[in-house]
């Protein structure tokens, strides 16, 4: 059935648990249903136009919160932004970064601030979250290993989560570190603006979420692990003395790293 159903939504409003929640998983759960969610003034219109034109029933995410914000150019002709297909915002090489709504703001200045720190991170706007473009972000992480995702919704199954799971089953081989999420905690959002601005991701949120995954696994997937002992032989006042040093050599497609593991001191009688 040919219908579009618009949905404003979306926090940092003000709305509390009644006018601030993204309620989006609930729909992309519904086989049957297209749901897209724009991001700028130019993709309001052209996905508004397709999902019109669609056959089937879309539902059309307008996030509150870009109302006399998201400002830029508009199509003035009979442009037509296809559903299902996502956008790059930001071109990189070093990690992944989708998002959608009102989160492209925080994730783009997110990654021009790691930019300044050497990192180069690619912005995917997904502009539809049913069907989400797969493609486009198989594309992105066969280039930069690495997968970080960002919504407003909360974390347990939301986009974030879907996405994730298709990459761990389909595309596995080509992380070099877990996919990362930063989204709203599991919580209702709360009336006050300062407690739900403390909830929403931001550029800060974004970054250290980037940050620290990087500490985690900047070694990317060991490729070999050689483990050995070091032997320094030596005779002091005491005697004749050896020390021995356990290592380990690590390759991965992230460098090389030796570290010195334990170390054991034997004197000779």
């Amino acid at each position: 059935m040919p219908i579009v159903v618009r949905a404003p939504s979306g926090g940092n409003v003000g709305g509390g648990l009644y006018h601030s929640q993204n309620p989006e998983a609930w729909f992309i759960h519904r086989p049957g249903l297209k749901v897209v969610a724009p991001s700028t003034a130019f993709d309001a219109k052209g996905l508004l136009k397709a999902a019109i034109r669609d056959d089937n029933p879309v539902v059309y995410f307008e996030h509150k919160y870009l109302y006399r914000r998201a400002k830029g150019p508009v199509p003035e002709g009979d442009e037509v932004v296809p559903i299902g297909v996502a956008a790059t915002r930001r071109e990189g090489s070093d990690v992944t970064l989708v998002a959608y709504g009102a989160m492209m703001t925080p994730s783009l200045e997110a990654a021009d601030r790691l930019a300044k720190e050497g990192v180069e991170v690619e912005v995917i706007d997904l502009r539809t979250l049913l069907p989400f473009d797969k493609d486009a972000i198989f594309r992105s992480l066969d280039k930069t290993n690495r997968l970080l995702i960002v919504q407003e919704d909360v974390k347990t199954l939301g986009i974030a989560s879907e996405i994730s799971a298709v990459i761990m089953e389909e595309k596995f081989d080509a992380l070099d570190a877990p996919v990362m999420r930063v989204t709203y905690p599991d919580t209702h959002p709360p009336f006050s603006h300062i407690l739900e601005a403390a909830n929403l991701p931001n550029a800060d949120t974004i970054a250290a979420a980037h940050n620290e995954g990087m500490q985690m696994h900047r070694y990317g997937p060991v490729t070999a692990v050689v483990t050995g002992w070091l032997v320094v032989r030596g005779r002091g006042a005491s005697g004749a003395f050896e020390r021995r040093y356990r290592f380990t050599d690590t390759w991965s497609k992230r460098g090389r790293r030796w570290q010195i593991v334990a170390a054991q001191d034997y004197v000779a009688p």
